[in-house]
């Protein structure tokens, strides 16, 4: 009888593969490493891989053998490789990816990968090199991609495929944590774990320290983002979800701008309630406001009154036109008296000239004061240009003439001299009465025009008050309103719950049985679905809190449950699942060998139908025996010589 090689009998597991999926929508179908994208390269590794299961394991020790087999043998570069030849942006730490150029700078990853049904070659160089060093071309053969750079597409082209196809089917989706929809990038992180991250949470993909590029995802985000995958996460339910989030951020806003608002109106109750002599129930409940308009609007109209009374009261108009009519007289007289004062001068002057002798005409006609003379030259007999001479016979006569002049106009200026004096304090006196009454008119309506700007003040306070209080109201009854979205769409939300409640009981039974599968048949587990995504539950007997077992049941058996979903067409995964190195998290041998075994009965339940999935297992444990052996064994690697390293070198 041969020995048992497991901790317990294996748990047969049936299922029904879906008819309409031949292959998985995205595999690697060959891996080639190149020394150069040359015509004829050499080729340093050519690797096939399948549908189903692919093995990528180290030799065998031999008896007695103590030499390093497995160590840096190249089982993760691997695996790194096809994530990088899938789109990720590096494929290797910086200092490994340095050494890598420098054995080989002109180095090419090559790889076949069908997505979607159809055939694709990608090129890319082993360093960090330009986007414009990597290609992609729609083939079936490797070798496309050693064509001229001319005959060749764009990388993007590729990544833009497996955008486009990767989601196809799925509803538009809206990662919270990043606002962003979903990339390929984010599934790839899914379906290829790095291994810095030791299987250790069933949604923590990536780790800086493998530098691979891609960000690291809040696990809400990525708990969401397999919900939306594996089809539990209906479209109506994205948009509920989304519209609530909006509402949720609309409730917020409006919730704030209610608390604003009620702060101002609060600072202005003490005052309003005080002055018109309410109480705050009276003055906030609305009904006060005409009472409020027309009370401020009488006192404004008494006190407008009692204004115009004062001001009309006064004689301020009487001495207004007094104080006017007295500077007229003022500026009129002026007038005259400087007229006068003019007039005296020119007297002076010629009794000046007449006694002092005779005179030339030109100094006889100057002695003249031009601006009251009303002749021009031409009329002048006098004028120098007439050339007349200047008679002296009159001379005394005119003298006495100007004396009499003389006399005239200093009496004129004395007594208008004297008017103005008059004139001048009687405009001064006007001025200080009506100073003194518009001073007393102005003291009069002083307190008036204070209490008058006191109402004014207080109705605009409450105008604003009044208008604050709408808005809370209004802002208050939005609250409600949304509230009340938010209400009914989490009703709808319920109203469609059973159909995705029965796609997510599909899962859970699926992962329960996986767990039998991969640990006994004791074994069993849950997946629970809330508002940030998919969450396994594994028993207690399952999960006693060892590690091993702790990561088998919540990270290992959850990816394989979701692969065998993808196969009976429960959900959207593309189909393709990487894991690097699971038994490093899975030291019991006999549980390792479960693992491989479950993963080749989903590949024999299609029968003779396609397989619809593809899993690249690497391991440094020797697989059990019905896998260690051609068309599952794709690669066996052995660090103890350099052919032996993936890529002929250790890096």
């Amino acid at each position: 009888m041969a020995k048992r090689t497991t901790l317990f009998p294996d748990v047969p597991f049936s299922f029904e593969p879906a008819t309409d999926r031949t292959e998985p929508r995205v595999w690697v179908r060959r891996l080639v490493v190149v020394v150069d994208r040359v015509a004829t390269p050499d080729v340093i590794r050519d690797i096939p891989f399948r549908c189903g299961l692919n093995i990528v394991r180290v030799a065998d020790r031999p008896p007695g053998d103590d030499r390093i087999i497995a160590h840096s043998v190249g089982k993760t570069l691997l695996t790194r490789l096809i994530r990088y030849c899938l789109g990720e942006q590096h494929f290797t730490t910086q200092e490994r990816t340095a050494r890598v150029h420098d054995r080989f700078p002109t180095a090419y990853v090559l790889a076949e990968i069908r997505v979607n049904g159809t055939g694709w070659v990608v090129a890319r160089p082993l360093r960090d090199g330009r986007a414009a060093d990597s290609f992609a071309v729609v083939a079936d053969d490797w070798h496309a991609g050693l064509a001229p750079a001319s005959e060749l597409g764009r990388f993007s082209e590729f990544t833009a495929a497996l955008e486009d196809h990767a989601f196809a089917g799925l509803p538009s989706l809206t990662l919270p944590k990043v606002d962003r929809p979903p990339r390929w990038l984010d599934v790839l992180a899914w379906m290829s774990r790095d291994a810095e991250c030791k299987y250790q949470h069933p949604h923590e993909w990536r780790s800086p320290l493998a530098h691979s590029g891609t960000a690291e995802m809040d696990l809400n985000d990525a708990s969401l983002l397999t919900c939306w995958v594996m089809g539990v996460l209906d479209t109506e339910d994205i948009t509920e979800q989304q519209k609530r989030m909006q509402w949720t951020k609309q409730r917020a806003a409006a919730e704030a701008k209610v608390a604003q608002l009620r702060r101002r109106t609060d600072a202005l109750e003490p005052i309003l309630t005080e002055r018109f002599g309410v109480s705050t129930d009276e003055l906030s409940g609305g009904l006060f406001g005409e009472q409020a308009t027309e009370l401020i609007t009488g006192k404004r109209t008494e006190l407008e009154q009692r204004r115009e009374s004062v001001a009309t009261a006064t004689k301020l108009g009487e001495l207004q036109d007094e104080m006017v009519s007295r500077t007229g007289d003022v500026r009129v007289t002026e007038s005259e008296k400087k007229l006068a004062e003019g007039l005296l001068r020119e007297a002076e002057a010629d009794l000046r000239q007449l006694r002092s002798g005779s005179q030339t005409p030109d100094e006889f006609y100057a002695s003249f004061d031009r601006s009251i003379c009303p002749l021009k030259h031409t009329d002048c007999r006098y004028h120098p240009k007439n050339g007349t001479t200047v008679p002296d016979d009159e001379r005394e006569a005119r003298i006495q003439e100007r004396q009499n002049d003389y006399i005239r106009h200093s009496e004129r200026v004395n007594e208008l001299t004297a008017q103005l004096l008059r004139q001048q304090q009687a405009a001064r006196d006007a001025t200080e009465a009506y100073a003194a009454e518009r001073e007393a008119r102005d003291r009069a309506l002083r307190p008036i025009e204070n209490e008058i700007g006191r109402w004014n003040e207080l109705d605009e306070q409450f105008r604003y008050y009044s208008a604050d209080q709408k808005k809370v109201e209004a802002e208050q009854r939005k609250v409600d309103r949304i509230e009340k979205q938010i209400r009914d769409s989490l009703e709808l939300q319920r109203a469609v719950k059973t159909e995705r409640e029965r796609r997510v009981h599909q899962l859970s039974d699926l992962y329960a049985e996986t767990l039998k599968r991969l640990i006994g048949p004791a074994a069993g587990g849950t997946i629970t679905r809330d508002a940030r995504g998919l969450h396994p539950t594994p028993d207690e007997s399952t999960n006693p809190g060892g590690a091993t077992l702790g990561s088998l049941a919540h990270v290992v058996a959850l990816d394989l449950a979701y692969l065998a979903a993808t196969v009976t067409g429960i959900g959207q995964l593309p189909g393709l699942m990487i894991h690097d190195s699971p038994e490093s998290i899975v030291m019991e041998s006999a549980l390792y060998d479960r693992l491989l075994r479950h993963v080749l009965s989903l590949e024999s339940a299609h029968g003779k139908r396609p397989v619809s999935f593809q899993h690249i297992v690497t391991t440094t444990a020797p697989p059990p025996r019905e896998v260690a052996r051609e068309p599952y064994e794709v690669l066996i690697l052995d660090a103890r010589d350099k052919s032996g390293r993936l890529l002929g070198e250790e890096f």
